[in-house]
């Protein structure tokens, strides 16, 4: 019986510190959020992430992080939800900087980012009927 008792006081003390380094991770990654420094957000999971890492490390420790700090998964931070914005916009700001755009506002107002996604390059497929080669649905579906 010591032994069980033991052994549930071990795991009672190992989930509190595990909920004190989510929390400390959740305000690293919000004060880091605020500085735009998407680098250093990566780097909260432990591992060595620059911009210009490969899409396979930089997707390795946002995952990482996205399992520590999910909003399901981390219900006592209030701000759950805003940590886990800004490490998926950290992840999309450094694996896809051709996607996002700066817009600069008037001054004294912060920077918005916008993302550009768009159809160029895009090709329409014409459908046609495989016995009499005839086109399919070419209504005004522009």
């Amino acid at each position: 019986t010591p032994s069980t008792t033991t052994t549930t006081t071990t795991s009672s003390s190992s989930g509190g510190t595990a909920q004190t380094k989510t929390s400390q991770i959740s305000e690293q990654v919000l004060s880091l959020a605020q500085e735009d420094d998407f680098v250093g957000i990566l780097n909260l999971g432990g591992a060595t992430v620059t911009s210009s890492s490969s899409v396979a490390i930089l997707r390795k420790a946002y995952l990482k992080l996205s399992l520590l700090l999910h909003p399901d998964k981390n219900r006592s931070c209030p701000d759950a939800t805003k940590v886990f914005q800004a490490l998926v916009n950290a992840y999309e700001r450094i694996s896809q900087p051709d996607l996002v755009e700066e817009v600069v506002m008037k001054k004294g107002q912060k920077k918005a980012a916008a993302i550009a996604r768009s159809n160029d390059g895009c090709q329409r497929t014409r459908v046609r009927c495989p016995r009499c080669k005839n086109p399919w649905s070419e209504s005004s579906v522009e």
